[in-house]
């Protein structure tokens, strides 16, 4: 893809933020039967990070990355940023909420579930916003679940 003034950009951004970001959502599924911890969600608040600032350096001008929320209405790429940042978020308050110790465990337990729900619709924001009619191999349903098998392989893995 070309930006502005002629260049390529590199995939690369891209490719880690669609790659970080399910396997953090399944990090976390896999998560919840042992309890969670601060050790897991440490990881999966390092991992969305690592994603959400990948995919701030594919931006032909990273400056101009908030702009982009203007279009919930109507954009997908507006949606993902949005859920992205719900799930970054929900991921930083239940690690906050583990290294607190016993009073804060019935909210981190909450953070946690709630980052879930927000991670698997996150899955399905980021297969509708790679829908491009240009591209036939993203096109489709497939890349949902392709998306799925991300989360749940590097998840489990991880």
């Amino acid at each position: 893809m070309g930006t502005d003034n002629g260049e390529e950009r590199s995939e690369v951004p891209l490719i880690c933020f669609t790659t970080l970001s399910p396997a953090a959502v399944g990090a976390s599924l896999f998560a919840l039967p042992i309890g969670g911890g601060a050790a897991v969600a440490a990881v999966v608040a390092l991992m969305v990070t690592a994603g959400m600032l990948a995919s701030i350096a594919h931006l032909a001008r990273p400056l101009r990355a908030p702009r982009s929320l203007a279009h919930l209405g109507g954009s997908w790429l507006s949606r993902e940023i949005l859920v992205v940042s719900a799930f970054w978020a929900l991921a930083v308050l239940w690690l906050v909420c583990e290294l607190g110790g016993f009073p804060w465990s019935t909210a981190a337990r909450g953070f946690h579930v709630a980052a879930i729900v927000v991670g698997v619709v996150l899955l399905w924001v980021i297969a509708r916003a790679y829908r491009v009619h240009g591209q036939p191999a993203w096109d489709g349903s497939d890349t949902f679940w392709e998306l799925v098998a991300i989360a749940l392989g590097s998840g489990g893995a991880i």
